[in-house]
This record gives structure tokens, C-alpha cells and sequence, in this order.
């Protein structure tokens, strides 16, 4: 029954596909339409805008479907290679591997890599969870201390507020010294304070599990992206293309967008992969106790722009204080955290891509923001990789050329 629905889905998404490469076909790719105009009437527009608009319900509504499935679809675009290579014959014999035993090898060791992965992270996520209690005593005058220095702006800005402060006589003039208000907000902010830590550890694990639970229906459907790939791109060039100059222009530029894609994701994962194990072994040689989960965290942040990085540098943050209270050995961290994502950011990662795959940095911004709004945490994960889809498209489809332009870094 599992496998049906999934064979469903990827169904409805192959015909999603279709229809939007037959459109592009029909819009740009054909060399007699390519100098043609685009006529902005009032009806064009509204139709345009319709269309806009019921693409985005449609991918909000259905999002249940359309976000494993496109974490199927990246993730096929990074083990595609692995399971070329294992599908080509044995050296020295005339053995080759079928297709789907090959699909069905890559993804059990892909799965297999996520469980030691997801052991050692958790060994050391209950170690974390059991040295709280030890640094109890240190988070709460911590956050004490916080609390205090906070309520005693609080008191001073009054203090500046009051002088011109309309007074009508209806309010009695009583001012209690400076330590009796902050005792008294330090006794009425801890029920409330508290209350919102739990609010949001619960919705923390919620998101988690939610995360979870469509990454392993991902798994589900990368199989079968895997395994029925070359046999959807073949119907696919025979659906779109009804002469062979249309099949073979077809061929070539899924062929160029695939070979965009793969290249951009590809390398983004090998570069935070890579990323990871530096972090590991910074934090490794500052002595810190959860290298390795602090290490995996930078290497999964890092996959959001921006944002990624600098929510990336609480954990390393809050862990250095808790081992060693110590701000000094805070600072240092935290600079050898923003040297490891700046060269990663402005060296490596442009060598890497090269000029050709970059994306302009504000349209990055807002493909984050309106991703994230869309589809939540997972939908800052996928922006990215859905723009560079949208631009290497953009490089072989002239309608939407001038789209990919503005998307150029």
C-alpha cells in the first residue's frame, strides 16, 4: 500500500513535469518563437497573476507531497553518480550490476551512512541532555544575572520617561528602591520565563519529528527517482518532442540542466560535508565535548544562506560557555566559527561553483524568506537548490531567460 501511493505520487509529479516542459517547449525552446515578443495586455497579466497565485496554493496544500518529493529529486541529483559507478562493469569481468540492484545498494548505504551518523550524534545529544543538571547552578546565575542587568535598564529608562510623563493626580507617586523592583520582576518573569522555554522545547521536537517523518518518506521516493529515472526521461523527450530536431534539442537540454544541477548540488554537498569535518576538528582541538554534534550542526546550517551561519553560532556559543564559563574561550570560538564559514562562503564555495552556477545574493535572500513562509525549516533547506533548478533551466529555455538574468550573481 506504501509503495502504491508513493508510485502515485511520483506519478503526479512526472505529469507536473511533463506538462511544464511541454510548456517551456512550447514558450522558448523552439527557435521560431525565440525572437518573439511578449504581449503584456490586461488579460495576459491577470492570467499571469491567477496562475502565480494558484501555484502557490497549490504547492502550500499540497506540500505534504511536493516536499519529500523534492528532497527526492536533489538528493537523486547527489547519488546519481554512485549508482553510475556501481552499475559499470567489474573490472576484469563481464559482469555488470543491474539497475535495480545498484539503486537499491547506494541507497542502503545511504541510509546506512545516516544511521552511524544519527548513533553517534545521538551519543552525544543524551550525554549533552545528562550533563545539564551539572550546569544548572551556572545557567540559572546566568540568567539571573541577565535578568537583573535587564530590569535595571528597565528601572533607568522609567527613571528618564517619568520627568515627562503626563501627570494627572490620579496616580499615587510611590518609588521603591532600585533592588526591591528588580526582586520584584525577578519573581514575576520566572513562571512566564519558564513557560516559554517549554513552549518552545515542545515546538522544537515537533518540527524535528515533522522534519523526520518526510525526510524518511524522501528515502521512499528517492528509490524509486533512482530507479525509473532514464525511463521518465525517455517518455518524457518522447511526449515533448513530435519531430526528432525536437527530441534531440529536448535531449540536449535536459541533458545541460541536469549536468547545472547535479554540478551546483553535488559540490554544496561535498562543501558542507566538508565544512562539517573541519568544525569537528576545530572544535576538537578547543577541547569541547560535543565536537562531532556540534561539527554536524555547522555543516547542516550551513546549507541555509545567511541565516544558516549565524543561527549556526548559538550551539558552539552555549556550549563553550557551559563547559568553561569562560567568555575569552567564547571569542576565540566564535571566531574560528566565522573564519571556517567565511573562507568556506567567499573562497571555496565560488572556485567550486565557478561564476556560471552563482546566484545574486538578494535573490537568494528572498527565495529564503518566501520558501521558508511556504513549506517552514525545511523550505529554507530547499531554496537554494530550487533557484539553481530555476536558473541552469533558465540558461537552455528562452522564454525564461530574462528571468534567470536577474537570478546571475
Amino acid at each position: 500500500m506504501f509503495s502504491c501511493s508513493v508510485r502515485i505520487h511520483l506519478k503526479a509529479l512526472a505529469r507536473f513535469s511533463g506538462l511544464f516542459w511541454i510548456l517551456s517547449d512550447r514558450c522558448g525552446v523552439s527557435e521560431e518563437v525565440k525572437n518573439e515578443g511578449i504581449n503584456w495586455t490586461a488579460t495576459g497579466t491577470a492570467q499571469i497573476a491567477l496562475a502565480i497565485i494558484a501555484t502557490t496554493a497549490s504547492l502550500y496544500l499540497l506540500r505534504s507531497i511536493f516536499i519529500p518529493s523534492m528532497l527526492a529529486i536533489f538528493l537523486a541529483y547527489v547519488l546519481g553518480p554512485l549508482v553510475k559507478l556501481v552499475s559499470h562493469r567489474i573490472p576484469g569481468t563481464p559482469i555488470a550490476l543491474p539497475r535495480p540492484l545498484s539503486v537499491t545498494i547506494v541507497v542502503l548505504l545511504f541510509i546506512a551512512l545516516l544511521g552511524v551518523l544519527g548513533i553517534l550524534m545521538s551519543y552525544e545529544i543524551v550525554a549533552f541532555l545528562s550533563e545539564i543538571p551539572m550546569y544548572e547552578p551556572q545557567i540559572a546565575d546566568t540568567v539571573s544575572h541577565a535578568r537583573a542587568v535587564i530590569a535595571e535598564w528597565q528601572i533607568q529608562l522609567e527613571g528618564l520617561i517619568d520627568p515627562i510623563r503626563p501627570q494627572d493626580g490620579a496616580v499615587e507617586d510611590f518609588t521603591p528602591d532600585t533592588e526591591e523592583q528588580i526582586r520584584v520582576l525577578l519573581d514575576e518573569g520566572n513562571t512566564a520565563w519558564w513557560s516559554s522555554v517549554t513552549g518552545y522545547v515542545f515546538g522544537g521536537i515537533t518540527s524535528v519529528l515533522e522534519f523526520t517523518g518526510q525526510f524518511l518518506l524522501c528515502i521512499f521516493v528517492l528509490f524509486f527517482v533512482l530507479l525509473e529515472g532514464p525511463v521518465l526521461k525517455t517518455k518524457m523527450i518522447n511526449i515533448m518532442g513530435t519531430t526528432l530536431r525536437k527530441r534531440r534539442l529536448m535531449l540536449e537540454i535536459m541533458q545541460n540542466v541536469n549536468e547545472d544541477v547535479q554540478r551546483y548540488l553535488f559540490n554544496r554537498f561535498v562543501t558542507n560535508l566538508a565544512l562539517a569535518g573541519v568544525a569537528w576538528l576545530v572544535y576538537s582541538a578547543f577541547g569541547l565535548k560535543y565536537a562531532l554534534l556540534l561539527g554536524a550542526l555547522a555543516g547542516i546550517f550551513n546549507f541555509v544562506p545567511y541565516v544558516g551561519p549565524i543561527a549556526g553560532t548559538v550551539f558552539p556559543i552555549v556550549a563553550t560557555y557551559m563547559q568553561y564559563g569562560d567568555w575569552w574561550m567564547v571569542l576565540w570560538v566564535m571566531l574560528a566559527y566565522g573564519a571556517m564559514t567565511g573562507i568556506e562562503g567567499n573562497f571555496v564555495t565560488p572556485i567550486v561553483l565557478g561564476r556560471h552556477l552563482k546566484l545574486n545574493s538578494l535573490a537568494v535572500l528572498l527565495a529564503c524568506v518566501f520558501w521558508g513562509w511556504l513549506w517552514g525549516p525545511i523550505g529554507l533547506f530547499l531554496a537554494v537548490p530550487i533557484m539553481a533548478v530555476f536558473k541552469a533551466m533558465s540558461e537552455h529555455i528562452a522564454s525564461i531567460r530574462p528571468a534567470g538574468e536577474l537570478l546571475r550573481g
